[in-house]
């Protein structure tokens, strides 16, 4: 087949379908740069907004003209009945099974299989930075966000696999490796934290260059802070705020104050001098 992929919506979102073309391509497909040269169209959806949600059945829609098989996972494809009836739409694949994208397409499309496959199969394009999916899902219950209904509950892939995917990464030319999930803060496997992975793939990945997305700043280990004497950590620290305002935080049900954030960013800055801090604010929000 050759496939087009589209992603809508977070740097998560973004992994995934990274990580979907290199199993296509593993497996013999051709994924291709335009929805012109396609014969199937993977859509990674969002609906953390009425405006990402309206976006993704648009996008789902855009192969019924042309033909295309249409295949539509992500957080929209959460309700596969509601999705199902989108117009164009040939196959569903919910959340819970993306992970086994490849597999359901081919079950639903056995004439396309390709006998040939390869162990791993690095993307045509030449993007310097690759990201890398470590978690998934969120067992928090914030009053603004959707993602624990939509991503279900938090899960962390084993290190091993983490590693392993983070040296293919290195091995196909990546410069810099972005660890990635809803929350890698969260990760934990076997008593083990983001401080401990972090660590492995500095020292086993081999990536010349490694960032760390958003994490949540009551879960922020310490340690971590450490972990930028290695020049190859990115100095970039990204903590989510949400508001400045304590009332307004419990009102989003975030457990922490802005009294608390604005002290964690305080020892962050002494412990990684020149750390470029980045945030989300909400404005306008109910209430």
């Amino acid at each position: 087949m050759r496939v087009y992929f589209t992603n809508l919506g977070c740097k998560l979102n973004q992994a995934e379908i990274e990580r979907f073309a290199r199993d296509f391509r593993a497996a013999g497909h051709e994924v291709v740069g335009s929805l012109a040269e396609a014969n199937l169209h993977v859509v990674n959806s969002c609906t953390v907004t009425h405006s990402a949600a309206r976006t993704s059945r648009k996008t789902a829609n855009r192969g019924k003209a042309r033909g295309l098989r249409t295949v539509l996972t992500g957080c929209y494809a959460n309700d596969p009945t509601a999705a199902a009836h989108l117009a164009g739409v040939d196959l569903v694949v919910p959340n819970a099974e993306k992970d086994r994208l490849l597999e359901k397409v081919h079950a639903a499309f056995p004439e396309a299989v390709s006998e040939d496959f390869t162990p791993y199969a690095p993307l045509p394009f030449a993007n310097t930075r690759a990201l890398l999916k470590i978690e998934d899902g969120c067992n928090m219950r914030c009053a603004f966000c959707i993602i624990p209904q939509t991503r279900g509950h938090q899960r962390s892939r084993p290190p091993e696999e983490v590693i392993a995917e983070a040296r293919a990464l290195t091995a196909a030319g990546h410069q810099e490796i972005v660890v990635t999930g809803v929350q890698i803060s969260a990760w934990r496997w076997e008593g083990r934290g983001l401080f401990h992975l972090a660590g492995d793939l500095l020292r086993e990945s081999g990536a010349p260059r490694l960032r760390l997305t958003s994490i949540a700043p009551w879960d922020l280990d310490e340690r971590l802070l450490g972990l930028w004497s290695d020049s190859r950590l990115c100095r970039h620290l990204h903590l989510s705020l949400q508001s400045g305002s304590t009332a307004t935080l419990r009102r989003m049900r975030r457990p922490y104050t802005a009294e608390a954030y604005a002290h964690l960013l305080d020892r962050v800055r002494v412990a990684v001098p020149g750390v470029a801090i980045t945030t989300d604010v909400i404005a306008g929000f109910p209430g």
